[in-house]
């Protein structure tokens, strides 16, 4: 069973290393971009292959399972992640709206 698991894992890890790569290519994203989300990937499959590596984790935080450990942080980064997208998406919306203000005031 756990070993069906770490196969679609790293299926996974690897599909995004490969879609990281040819975003990157794209020039889609930037180099500190692409050594994140390659590093992070890479990480994900090590922690796939190895997962009683970072029990040493679990048991300074007195968890019972890894699992648990693995769910706190991917809510974590799932809230950093959301909260990151928020202000990028606010920041462009007023760089819009700027645009569109002046683009209106030259029309007049």
């Amino acid at each position: 069973m756990v070993f069906g698991i770490q196969v679609i894992g790293i299926v996974f890890s690897i599909g995004l290393l490969y879609f990281t790569f040819l975003n990157y290519k794209r020039n889609e994203m930037n180099s500190a971009e692409f050594v994140f989300w390659e590093a992070l990937w890479l990480l994900f499959a090590y922690v796939v292959l190895f997962p009683y590596s970072l029990g040493f984790i679990a048991d300074t935080l007195h968890l019972v399972r890894l699992m648990d450990l693995f769910t706190i942080s991917a809510l974590m980064f799932l809230v950093v992640l959301t909260y990151y997208n928020y202000t990028i998406n606010m920041k462009m919306r007023k760089k819009i709206e700027q645009i569109v203000r002046a683009v209106a005031l030259r029309k007049k």
